[in-house]
């Protein structure tokens, strides 16, 4: 892929991002404005050099001024859908109050929309003239149009890795929204069945289907003397010798218990025969479990 291309691909990404945050936002969603920063971690990091550039917030719950910074370069960065000056005041007034000149010696507004035109807030100048470190508001507040201006300016190898980030992270969006959108399909139908079945009073497997477990405990009652046998296939699952030889590793007493031997009585001929092996398998199973259980998390319920 070209320089040409990729810068292409890279601007297309970030106006996807930028209009998919709108759009969210525009509908009372903003759970995805605390997605993008950590989205944004890897690939302010990538544009600007922070090699620690972190999320605060995880540090900090509801840091205060910025989301994001970097204890080597000593950046800053605020990530925010609202692009007033109001916005952009309160955070410079908060990052001079909290003192955070002492951790950072640059902060830099994101919008994750597209910034204002301009910034010609009073208000805002007085903050910015106050303030212990340097700050433009032609160059300090980005938006996506920034962004990629400033990821011209990188070398092919990180203008790809800025494009692979926002890739991915649209991939898993897409693949989400895939299976939402089929989610709903399958309600729709099975809803429309149940409508059916509740007219017809006809049973639709398609719709009332049985969860695994009660279905396969089902089989053991209507037919015992057939699937009995998968008692004996679980049994021999069980490594004992292997469980064994843990415990000799760590210098604990083994458990005793032949579980072969129960795995392998002679078969029933009828219901009788059927229950004086289920006894005889039981006795010897509850011996061993009595043994097994107290090195289970769940010791205490005998598991």
């Amino acid at each position: 892929m070209t320089r040409q291309e990729l810068l292409q691909k890279s601007a297309s990404l970030l106006g996807r991002f930028a209009y998919e945050v709108r759009v969210s936002n525009a509908l009372g969603l903003f759970d995805i404005n605390t997605v993008a920063e950590d989205l944004l971690v890897p690939i302010f990091a990538t544009i600007l050099d922070c090699p620690k550039l972190q999320n605060q917030n995880r540090i900090q719950m509801n840091f205060p001024a910025v989301d994001l910074g970097c204890n080597v370069s000593r950046i800053s960065i605020q990530v925010t859908s609202d692009a007033s000056s109001s916005k952009v005041n309160e955070t410079l007034e908060k990052f001079q109050s909290h003192g955070l000149n002492a951790d950072f010696d640059r902060v830099l507004v994101y919008v994750l929309t597209e910034r204002q035109q301009s910034y010609n807030s009073k208000a805002l100048a007085a903050t910015v003239a106050g303030l212990p470190i340097e700050f433009s508001t032609s160059r300090d507040i980005l938006g996506f149009h920034d962004l990629a201006q400033l990821i011209a300016e990188l070398s092919n190898e990180k203008i790809q890795r800025v494009c692979d980030l926002l890739e991915g992270e649209f991939k898993k969006a897409d693949a989400n929204a895939k299976f939402r959108s089929e989610l709903e399909a399958f309600l729709s139908v099975s809803a429309q069945k149940i409508e059916d079945e509740k007219r017809t009073k006809k049973y639709i497997p398609s719709v009332f289907v049985e969860t695994s477990g009660p279905k396969e405990q089902m089989r053991f009652f209507a037919h015992p003397m057939f699937f009995h046998r998968k008692i004996d296939d679980e049994l021999r699952r069980f490594n004992l010798e292997k469980f064994n030889e843990l415990l000799r590793m760590a210098k604990i007493e083994e458990v005793q218990g032949d579980l072969i031997t129960l795995a392998n009585l002679p078969s029933p001929e009828n219901l009788d025969e059927l229950r004086n092996r289920l006894a005889t398998q039981l006795e010897g199973i509850s011996r061993l479990k009595d043994q097994v259980s107290v090195f289970s998390w769940y010791g205490e319920r005998a598991e």
